[in-house]
């Protein structure tokens, strides 16, 4: 075979391919390792998908979720402000809202609800983004303590008043 074979191009994909490529990888790793509950429901409250940390946060196993309702998460006399943010969510296509869940053992729990509407296969669905708020809240709570406790500081002359206002915010 002499010169007049024609040296063939190795395959090189578009960029378009490795962008399409690295944007699920991307999607994937993000799903996979965030550190909030990640949803993905139908209108109607079905839950199609769940990623890893929403099982540890609900105490769930995944197959449980994949079985229930997003209105089964809610914890009781939510209903109200869960309305509100659905109603937010359909007029907005997003909403956030904070909100009490509810874990498998019963404990109630503080949370952050980020909800985005989008289509998929001619379908609506929402893809929710469930964050804990109870260390949260009690970093804030703690932090009011002590600026309390600094404030009655600064003017409390008598150590026994200082203690006994110290133990009113402390509780």
């Amino acid at each position: 075979m002499g010169n007049s074979q024609k040296k063939v191009k190795p395959y090189q994909p578009s960029t378009e391919a490795y962008r399409g490529l690295l944007e699920n990888v991307h999607d994937a790793i993000i799903f996979q390792y965030a550190n909030d509950a990640i949803l993905l429901h139908t209108l109607e409250g079905e839950i199609l998908e769940v990623n890893p940390k929403t099982s540890g946060q609900f105490g769930y196993s995944d197959a449980e979720l994949l079985k229930m309702n997003i209105a089964g998460l809610y914890a009781p006399g939510q209903a109200e402000i869960a309305a509100h943010g659905w109603a937010t969510l359909l007029e907005n296509r997003f909403a956030n809202f904070e909100m009490e869940l509810m874990h498998k053992s019963g404990i109630r729990f503080p949370a952050e609800v980020s909800a985005v509407l989008f289509t998929l296969r001619g379908r609506e669905m929402v893809h929710a983004i469930v964050r804990d708020m109870t260390r949260r809240q009690r970093a804030a709570k703690l932090q009011a303590a002590l600026y309390g406790i600094a404030d009655r500081a600064s003017y409390i002359e008598d150590m026994g008043e200082f203690y006994a206002a110290m133990h009113r915010i402390v509780g």
